[in-house]
């Protein structure tokens, strides 16, 4: 029977699933496949582009060097990686091969969009309010999408790759800190409808805690932690030379004690300029006409971790950690989740035929059929 370490030791990669579940370990980031045969993954340990098999949960290849982003193409040939080394590069999912580089140097990648096309690839950095239209096959820049008062976090292009969409909120911040929802940002007259979301009322710099579900788990795994450790001293201390017990030794003063845990730290951020959603016409009549202008913009009352289209282009939606709300296109007309039966938010979280769903746990990815 297998000891107690082994078997506290075998919760920490892994969790406990039943068949026919297969188990990521330590995974950033997580993708279908556009047919939905293959997963991809971004490893948090190697930072390499891992596919797996969505039938059989192998691996079936693996590349790339200190990656932080990746987004198929729509045909799934292809995938566009976002690097450390300040690279975006292309590249063929079954070689691996670079097939092509973005003519820039970019710090902090943001967010990553491909057109449905595969021909132009959008992009956004942390150290400029704009996102960047990239001409695909040549890596050459075609448009700088100015107008933003914050970090664009989400991009995308709509269906048919006519429009394109941006969304500003909180930029990177350190591991552990906790994002505080800010207000809106300027509305002009020109940027279309302002969204009918009352905006939250909030100082420009909160303190707040860390939530009780984070503490928790924290907690959680600290417990556990000093639960292997004590086990290990014990096993080490009770067998000596000839795996003959030895007695532990006397202390010769009383051991030190134990300072209590200290409080979970408050982590202070600061709010962004804006929180919005802009969409754009994008396509070669609009980038032959000059800069661009946003044919809507709606504030937003929570800083968006995703942001997009509807399959229809009818509407557009944002995600935050705690809502998601989406709006008519041309419109703006705030849509009302509850009533609206078409969906809103293409399945990027199921695979092609809906049979394979994606949830993630503890930085661990999961395949749930």
């Amino acid at each position: 029977m297998p000891s107690r370490l082994t078997a506290l030791l075998a919760l920490l990669p892994v969790l406990a699933l039943a068949d026919p579940v297969a188990s990521v370990p330590k995974t950033s980031q997580a993708v279908f496949a556009p047919d939905g045969k293959v997963l991809m993954t971004i490893s948090a340990d190697d930072q390499k582009v891992h596919f797996w098999s969505a039938d059989t949960s192998e691996e079936v290849n693996r590349f790339g060097v200190a990656v932080t982003q990746a987004i198929f193409s729509a045909d799934g040939k292809r995938i566009i990686v976002a690097g450390r080394d300040g690279a975006i590069r292309i590249h063929d999912v079954r070689t691996g091969k670079a097939l092509r580089r973005l003519d820039g140097e970019f710090k902090t990648i943001t967010a990553l969009a491909i057109s449905p096309d595969g021909s132009r690839v959008l992009t956004a950095t942390a150290e400029q309010p704009n996102a960047i239209l990239w001409d695909a096959d040549t890596g050459k820049a075609l448009k700088t999408i100015e107008g933003h008062a914050a970090t664009v976090v989400a991009v995308a292009f709509s269906a048919d790759g006519s429009m394109c969409l941006t969304a500003t909120g909180v930029g990177p911040t350190p591991a552990g800190s906790v994002i505080v929802p800010g207000g809106p940002g300027n509305t002009t007259p020109d940027e279309g409808p302002p969204s009918n979301i009352a905006p939250p009322v909030a100082p420009p710099r909160t303190t707040v805690p860390m939530p009780p579900r984070v503490l928790e788990e924290m907690r959680r795994m600290e417990e556990l932690k000093k639960l292997v450790e004590a086990e290990g001293r014990a096993r080490a201390l009770a067998m000596g030379p000839g795996n003959q017990p030895v007695p532990p030794p006397i202390p010769d003063r009383p051991a030190d004690p134990v300072a209590p845990p200290a409080p979970p730290k408050e982590i202070t951020v600061q709010k962004p300029a804006e929180q919005a959603l802009r969409v754009w016409a994008c396509d070669a009549a609009a980038l032959a006409a000059g800069p661009l202008t946003p044919k809507l913009k709606i504030d937003l009352a929570n800083s968006p971790l995703f942001a997009g289209f509807a399959p229809d282009g009818k509407a557009v939606w944002a995600a935050s950690p705690n809502s998601f709300n989406a709006w008519k296109f041309p419109t703006g007309e705030a849509l009302d989740l509850s009533k609206n039966a078409a969906p809103i938010a293409p399945a990027g979280r199921l695979s092609a035929d809906r049979r394979m769903g994606l949830r993630t746990a503890i930085g661990q990815a999961v395949l749930i059929d």
